[in-house]
């Protein structure tokens, strides 16, 4: 059965989805510039990234859903790695098996690679410089804003997904990490296990559908 991806959206719209083979050069080829573009300018760290992986992929290209990226979210943060590679590893497996992981890790990782080689290069010449100084200060401002809104956007798909209740023991995980933030590995673990609880239904019912939706035929490109 050949998997592809086809667009919610008329043709006509330029962040359409592709509709053609995933495991085709020209898809593969395409996200690797989707992953390489948003890795190469986006300052910040692992959740930034996410949080432009997320607008990408799940609002403007529509290939992924927003409870996919959350599930994808929760274990890139509970595995060992980079948030950033990790997810990207999910997101390009999901799309385009083997190969699209090996090409979503090669675009994630290659920009911080050349970027960080030639910092160390140069170090010692613009260390203390009052350019770099000032760029990299004020940065931090507007990374402090993007975290804050990668923060409010899941808060919404959390109570979307999961009611008022996984909102709060969201904000309960918060405060948790807060006062107790070299146990963050216990305080994923007891939400795992509050999932299962509490929210197995649920996850029961996305599985059939999924599984409903994988057993179809899909369309020809």
């Amino acid at each position: 059965m050949r998997v592809v991806v086809c667009s919610p959206q008329p043709a006509s719209s330029s962040t359409a989805p592709l509709k053609t083979d995933r495991h085709s050069w020209f898809f593969l080829g395409k996200l690797f510039i989707e992953t390489l573009r948003i890795s190469a300018f986006t300052l910040g760290g692992g959740f930034v990234i996410i949080g432009f992986l997320q607008d990408r992929f799940v609002n403007e290209l529509h290939w992924l859903e927003t409870e996919e990226m959350l599930n994808y979210v929760s274990i890139a943060q509970s595995s060992p790695g980079p948030i950033a590679i990790n997810t990207a590893v999910l997101i390009g497996y999901k799309l385009a098996g083997l190969k699209g992981a090996l090409t979503t890790v090669l675009g994630t990782s290659i920009p911080p690679l050349l970027i960080i080689t030639i910092i160390a290069y140069f170090f010692d010449y613009v260390q203390g410089n009052p350019w770099f100084e000032s760029f990299f200060y004020g940065a931090r401002f507007a990374v402090a804003a993007i975290i804050l809104n990668v923060t409010i956007n899941t808060a919404k798909a959390i109570k979307k997904t999961s009611g008022y209740l996984g909102l709060a023991l969201g904000t309960l995980a918060a405060f948790a990490i807060v006062l107790y933030s070299k146990s963050v590995v216990y305080i994923i673990a007891c939400g795992a296990l509050i999932g299962w609880l509490f929210f197995r239904p649920r996850a029961e019912e996305i599985g059939r559908e999924a599984l409903s939706l994988a057993k179809q035929k899909p369309p020809t490109p």
